[in-house]
C-alpha cells in the first residue's frame, strides 16, 4: 500500500484486511475489481446480469464496489462513468476527513487507473507521464494494462 497524497492510498487485495484492522483512523475503501469484490457483493459469478441495478457501481457505507476488468481493449462509454462516480464519492470521503485506501487485486493497474482519473479531474494540469511519477513513484503502475491505456487516451481530453 502507498499513500498517493495525503489521506489517499492505492493498493491491493491484501492491503484490505490492514485498512479493515486499523482503528486508529476512519477508511473508506473503493474495491476496483470486479472479482472477487462486486462478485460477493451482489452474489454472482462471471458476468453481472444486465438487469442488476447495481451492475456497474455499488455502494455500502464506507465501501464503493466497482465492476471494472482489466481487458486489453477497454469500453469508454462503460469504464468512464465508472470512473467519474468513483471520483464524485473518493471527494466526499475525504471532504468526511476519512482515508481512502483504492485497491484491486495485484493494485497495478484498476487502483491507479482509478487514482490517475481522480486526479486529473481535480482540475490539475500535469503531462500524463509526469503525473504518473508524481503520484506514484516507484510505485509499480502497469502502463500496459488496458485501462491505464484508456486512461492516458483520455487524459488530454476535455475535463468533465
Amino acid at each position: 500500500m502507498k499513500e498517493i497524497i495525503e489521506g489517499v492510498y492505492v493498493g491491493s487485495d491484501a492491503d484490505v484486511k490492514l485498512v479493515m484492522a486499523d482503528h486508529t483512523h476512519n477508511w473508506s475503501i473503493v474495491h476496483a475489481a470486479k472479482t472477487p469484490w462486486h462478485q460477493k457483493l451482489l452474489h454472482y459469478t462471471g458476468a453481472c446480469p444486465v438487469n442488476e441495478p447495481e451492475r456497474y457501481i455499488a455502494r455500502r457505507s464506507n465501501e464503493l464496489f466497482l465492476n471494472l476488468v482489466d481487458a486489453k481493449k477497454q469500453k469508454p462509454n462503460i469504464v468512464m462513468p465508472i470512473l467519474d462516480e468513483a471520483k464524485k464519492w473518493i471527494d466526499v470521503e475525504l471532504m468526511h476527513e476519512r482515508h481512502v485506501l483504492i485497491h484491486c487485486n495485484k493494485g497495478h493497474s484498476r487502483a491507479p487507473a482509478v487514482v490517475l482519473w481522480w486526479w486529473r479531474l481535480a482540475a490539475l494540469h500535469e503531462e500524463f507521464d509526469a503525473t504518473i511519477k508524481t503520484l506514484f513513484g516507484s510505485y509499480e503502475v502497469d502502463r500496459n494494462s488496458g485501462i491505464i491505456k484508456l486512461i492516458e487516451e483520455k487524459w488530454l481530453g476535455p475535463k468533465a
